[in-house]
């Protein structure tokens, strides 16, 4: 028995779209360090838990391992988003696009203090921690990265 693709009986191919799933990935990678930047903030970095991280996030521990593969990689995803600023445009790449932009020395000062201004209260709490908890050797690696990176 053949079957005919013009058949209405048959179904068709659909294309796959992933687009639904970026997105609620990109929400739940939100999520996780949004929760993870709380506690780490209030409550230090070793009495924080990934399952506490995880619970608050509303996703499984296996996740959050999966996605950032601990509590190292989860404060650098948290100083990584302090870095991006505010807005959907990262302030490293604003920052670029100014100083390709602008010809005017002072304009490009003035707009590094306002990306400053944007993205210090956001890091810095996050270095802070870093700061203190580095005597953890994956912590002091971390911190590395960043300070090398700036």
């Amino acid at each position: 028995m053949s079957m005919d693709r013009n058949d209405p009986g048959v179904k068709r191919k659909r294309r796959y779209d992933s687009r639904r799933r970026e997105v609620r990935a990109r929400a739940t990678r939100r999520a996780v360090v949004a929760a993870a930047r709380a506690q780490f903030l209030s409550n230090g970095y070793a009495a924080t838990t990934v399952a506490s991280i995880a619970s608050s996030a509303g996703v499984s521990v296996e996740t959050v391992y999966k996605s950032f593969g601990g509590k190292p990689g989860l404060v650098s995803a948290v100083a990584d988003a302090g870095l991006a600023g505010a807005g959907p445009v990262p302030a490293e790449v604003r920052s670029d696009e100014l100083q390709r932009v602008e010809t005017d020395p002072r304009a490009i000062v003035r707009g590094w203090g306002t990306l400053a201004a944007e993205v210090a209260p956001r890091v810095c709490p996050t270095l802070l921690l870093l700061r203190d908890a580095s005597s953890d050797p994956e912590v002091a690696h971390v911190r590395g990265k960043l300070d090398s990176a700036r």
